[in-house]
């Protein structure tokens, strides 16, 4: 929480000045859907469900190297990329959330675990 409240303050004027707006359309359209997943899991699990799939792990990592990558170019491809990872990351939780009949805090892709028993 307290990465995200740095940059809130202290880094979102610089990335607003930086980016294009089609980008914050896109940042935009994937809080609606990380919105949407978290929506689902509170109705459906009667709490707050947010999962550590690797997608999301994968995001927040790319998140974090978005100043640093624009310090040293412009950042607009890897800003194009990081929506794509995000929104792949996001559509993937709602999709766990709408398949699953219970919460699983363990579930770490919507693909089906391996047991290492298959042929």
């Amino acid at each position: 929480m307290l990465f995200f409240g740095v940059v809130l303050v202290r880094l979102l004027p610089i990335l607003w000045a930086a980016l294009p707006v089609a980008i914050w359309c896109a940042v935009a359209g994937i809080l609606l859907l990380r919105l949407s997943a978290y929506s689902v899991a509170a109705v459906k699990y009667r709490r707050f469900a947010s999962l550590h799939t690797w997608l999301n792990k994968l995001t927040g990592g790319a998140v974090f190297l978005l100043p640093y990558i624009l310090a040293v170019s412009s950042g607009i491809a890897y800003s194009w990329a990081l929506c794509a990872l995000a929104g792949a990351a996001s559509l993937e939780e709602l999709l766990i959330h709408l398949s699953r009949k219970c919460y699983d805090a363990n579930c770490k892709s919507i693909l089906p675990k391996r047991t290492g028993y298959e042929n």
